[in-house]
């Protein structure tokens, strides 16, 4: 997933970072959001990005020990993991425990009693942005998982 963020937030990046260093080594640029230039992909600008992920660890993961106690046996992460982006910055971090896949939405019902609806897992983000193209951005965010036992 943050290989391909890195692709649609730095396009212009090589292996030598030299686009990067060029522009941190302007002085004349002013460090505000109105003169940063946009990151363009084959003709995408995109200013936003949010979402929320599913996360199936692999055995390569380091993870620390406080980590492993939401994944199970399998590498399934019990948290919900939030993308944000803003022009080329992004992060990806797991939610709050109340938040976990598996847990109901909305709470317990005050008047009856009941809880909350428990939403499946799923993977979604929305882009804003200007000329966006919808079949580049879904293939390549389905391109971030693997299929098998645990679905996507």
């Amino acid at each position: 997933m943050n290989a391909w963020l890195a692709s649609l937030l730095w396009p212009d990046q090589d292996e030598q970072d030299k686009v990067l260093r060029a522009r941190l080594e302007a002085k004349d640029e002013a460090p505000n959001h109105q003169s940063r230039p946009l990151a363009t992909l084959n003709g995408m600008q995109l200013y936003r990005i949010k979402g929320i992920l599913s996360v199936v660890h692999s055995r390569d993961d380091h993870l620390d020990d406080e980590d492993l106690v939401f994944v199970d046996s399998q590498g399934l992460d019990s948290r919900r993991f939030i993308v944000q982006a803003v022009y080329d910055l992004w992060e990806i971090h797991p939610a709050g425990p109340d938040l976990s896949w598996g847990r109901p939405l909305g709470g317990e019902d005050e008047e009856d009693g009941s809880e909350g609806v428990e939403e499946g897992r799923s993977c979604k983000l929305i882009f804003i942005g200007r000329n966006l193209n919808e079949t580049d951005l879904k293939s390549g965010f389905d391109a971030c998982f693997v299929t098998g036992d645990n679905g996507k």
